[in-house]
């Protein structure tokens, strides 16, 4: 705060007042700029994300809503999952998940990649 008390009394003996205005200015950016760099970044906490388990049934979502998260309709889903062949898809650490719902999740995480929480609530 002082620089700005001695940016004022060197401004007040300037004559120009826009060589003043100036001097005040410069001073008054860089005390701003100087308080932002001492001040420590101070992070909120958030939450841990709780996760509720439970099982994700494709005929209780409405078409509607399938195609909106799917981009594909539960009929279309169903097509799609022996032409894919993914009954034959061998998975890590021994999971057997349905095809209709391996399915669903490759098509939701491709369009929605960073909403994992979202897509956790609704495939369980």
């Amino acid at each position: 705060m002082a620089e700005i008390t001695w940016a004022l009394a060197a401004a007040s003996q300037l004559e120009d007042e826009d060589d003043a205005a100036f001097a005040v200015t410069f001073v008054v950016f860089w005390y701003y700029r100087q308080q932002q760099h001492t001040k420590k970044r101070v992070w909120e906490y958030q939450l841990p994300y709780e996760y509720i388990h439970h099982p994700f049934f494709l005929e209780l979502m409405l078409p509607g809503r399938a195609r909106l998260w799917l981009q594909f309709t539960p009929a279309e889903i169903r097509r799609l999952v022996p032409l894919l062949g993914l009954e034959s898809v061998v998975y890590r650490c021994r999971y057997q998940p349905d095809p209709e719902t391996t399915l669903c999740i490759i098509t939701a995480r491709l369009f929605y990649p960073n909403r994992w929480e979202i897509l956790s609530d609704i495939f369980g």
